[in-house]
């Protein structure tokens, strides 16, 4: 009974924002409960505010208030809204299930080509993984993407003016990439902690034009720490990428492994296999700086995690004939 009391409180609460004037530019604080027990209701508030917010015009700004709050399913997150913690060492949002984390909504209805989601701010907020899940996802903390598709090379955008700044990110070496980012238009990421990713990159982005990574810290991912996987840019001076002053540390930590075992069991001969703190990768990535970063590999001497596991493996097999 106390439980269906507390989601009254929360719906009524949403009730209230409903009735605002359309003039009124009041920020919105969501009533989120602390604790994990609590991650199914949060799920069900955060949706209804997202929900009633949609139908007011202008930009919202949406408060995630201190505290730690868990949820269990991926947070949708639509246009023309500024999300914002108190301070990303105050306001923690946890995934207590391997699921992607926040993701820019879509306008599904909206043709291939045509812009789908704009206006998105991401700021403030302490993100991550809940310690200790177990399996494997192809998940992000952070996702501005449709769907991948590895064979469409269309270059069209799907998402404008989009900023992510002064977050801390924590995968716990679970997922894919941290943030996964895909065919946006005026794009600003800076001032982030990103670290711990899982198979794939700190950020990864592809399709994107006019688009500014500055002042992030990446540290610990499984691949690149910033990679521009395709079509990123264009010859036109307004379209560049620009990667400066961020700071790059332990990348390549686990998709090696995953490379060399797939490619043995496909019986594909295992080759060497590297990746770069920033990875222009393309193919067509154009007009892109990349200045004043910092990168370091690791200590001399130093073993990646993956080839002490792939060696201790290796050496258990033998062991064992």
């Amino acid at each position: 009974m106390k439980k269906w009391i507390s989601v009254a409180c929360g719906l009524l609460f949403l009730g209230m924002i409903s009735v605002l004037p359309l003039h009124a530019k009041a920020d919105v604080q969501m009533p989120l409960k602390q604790g994990s027990l609590e991650a199914s209701y949060n799920v069900k508030i955060w949706q209804a505010t997202m929900k009633q917010l949609k139908t007011q015009p202008g930009i919202k700004k949406v408060i995630v208030p201190k505290g730690t709050y868990y949820f269990n399913t991926t947070l949708n997150v639509p246009s023309h809204i500024k999300l914002s913690g108190i301070h990303a060492k105050e306001s923690n949002i946890v995934f207590s299930k391997l699921v992607t984390g926040l993701k820019v909504e879509e306008n599904k209805n909206a043709r291939e080509g045509i812009i789908q989601a704009e206006n998105v701010t991401i700021e403030n907020l302490n993100i991550r993984f809940q310690s200790g899940l177990k399996g494997a996802a192809f998940a992000s903390l952070i996702e501005v993407s449709p769907k991948f598709d590895e064979q469409n090379y269309k270059n069209y955008k799907a998402f404008r003016n989009i900023t992510i700044q002064n977050n801390k990110l924590d995968m716990k070496e679970k997922g894919s990439s941290i943030i996964n980012l895909g065919r946006i238009e005026h794009l600003i990421v800076k001032n982030n902690e990103v670290k711990n990713s899982g198979l794939q990159n700190g950020i990864s982005v592809e399709f994107t034009n006019d688009a500014l990574f500055k002042g992030n810290i990446i540290d610990k991912v499984g691949r690149s720490g910033i990679q521009l996987y395709r079509s990123n840019g264009s010859p036109k001076k307004t379209d560049k990428i620009v990667i400066e002053g961020n700071t790059v540390t332990n990348w390549m930590q686990r998709f090696g492994k995953y490379n060399f075992e797939k490619s043995k069991a496909n019986h594909i001969t295992p080759d060497i296999m590297s990746d770069a703190g920033i990875d222009s990768y393309g193919p067509n990535n154009q007009n892109v700086y990349i200045q004043n970063n910092t990168l370091s590999a690791g200590k001399i001497n130093q073993s990646l995690p993956d080839n002490l596991a792939l060696l201790k493996k290796i050496w258990k097999k033998s062991l064992s004939k």
